[in-house]
C-alpha cells in the first residue's frame, strides 16, 4: 500500500523543488538582464555612429537598418525599464516586447554583417571610404588614415553582437521562467478549486400530487355519518 496522502501525484516535492529553483533564479536574471541592457547600449551607439553618421559623412547613403537597429535597441532598454520588473506591477507584455526588440537585433545584424563582408566591395566598405575621407580633407596619409579605421567595422560589429546576445541569452530565461511560474500557478488553482457536484436522478423526486375527492364522495360520505346506527 501506498503512503502518498490522498489528492497528491506523488510528484509535490519534486513540484515544490522546480518552483524554489524559478525564484531563486528569477532575482540573478533580471539583475543581469538590466545590467546588460544598459551595457549593451554603448556598442549600439557606437555602430550607429560608425555606419550612419561616419558612412554618411564619407559619401554613402543613410544606412537605414543601423539607424532601426539603435532605435530598437533604445525601444528594448525604455520597454525593459517601463515593465518595472520585479515590482508588484511587473508587466511581462513589456518584458516580452523588450526581448523580441533585442532578438530582430541581432537578427538584422547577422544578416547585414553577412552580406556586408561577403557581397560588397571592400573599397565600399565605411573603414575605406572614411580613410580615403580623413587623408583628402585633413592632410593626413592615406596609410595613417587607414591604420585608423581598418578595424572599426568588424570591431563595433563584434561588440554590437556579443551585447545583444548576452542580453537576449539572460532576457529569454528570465521571460520562460515567469511564465512556468505562471502556468503552474493556474494548474494548481484549478487542482484547488472544488469539484461541482453532480445531482443524482433521484436527487430531487418531485411529490406525487394527492388526487383531491369528487362531490359525489363528499356526499357519500356526509350521508353515512348522519344514518343513525341500527339496534
Amino acid at each position: 500500500m501506498s503512503a502518498r496522502p490522498q489528492g497528491t501525484d506523488g510528484m509535490d516535492h519534486y513540484f515544490r523543488q522546480q518552483v524554489e529553483r524559478a525564484y531563486k533564479r528569477l532575482p540573478v536574471l533580471r539583475k543581469w538582464s538590466g545590467i546588460l541592457q544598459v551595457v549593451s547600449l554603448v556598442p549600439a551607439i557606437m555602430r550607429f555612429m560608425w555606419y550612419a553618421v561616419a558612412g554618411s559623412i564619407s559619401g554613402l547613403t543613410p544606412n537605414y537598418i543601423a539607424i532601426a537597429m539603435f532605435v530598437m535597441n533604445v525601444g528594448a532598454l525604455l520597454a525593459w525599464r517601463a515593465a518595472k520588473p520585479g515590482s508588484a506591477k511587473e508587466s511581462l507584455l513589456l518584458v516580452k516586447i523588450a526581448g523580441s526588440l533585442n532578438v530582430v537585433s541581432m537578427g538584422l545584424l547577422f544578416v547585414t554583417s553577412y552580406k556586408y563582408y561577403n557581397e560588397v566591395p571592400a573599397e565600399y566598405h565605411v573603414n575605406a571610404l572614411f580613410a580615403t575621407y580623413i587623408s583628402t580633407n585633413y592632410g593626413f596619409s592615406a596609410e595613417q588614415a587607414w591604420s585608423w579605421t581598418k578595424d572599426v567595422d568588424k570591431t563595433v560589429d563584434i561588440l554590437m553582437f556579443c551585447g545583444v546576445a548576452l542580453v537576449v541569452g539572460n532576457m529569454h530565461p528570465y521571460i520562460t521562467t515567469q511564465l512556468q511560474l505562471l502556468n503552474r500557478a493556474k494548474d494548481v488553482a484549478a487542482l484547488s478549486a472544488p469539484a461541482k457536484k453532480d445531482d443524482g436522478p433521484a436527487a430531487a423526486a418531485p411529490k406525487a400530487i394527492e388526487a383531491k375527492p369528487t362531490a359525489a364522495a363528499v356526499e357519500a360520505t356526509s350521508t353515512a355519518r348522519k344514518r343513525p346506527a341500527r339496534m
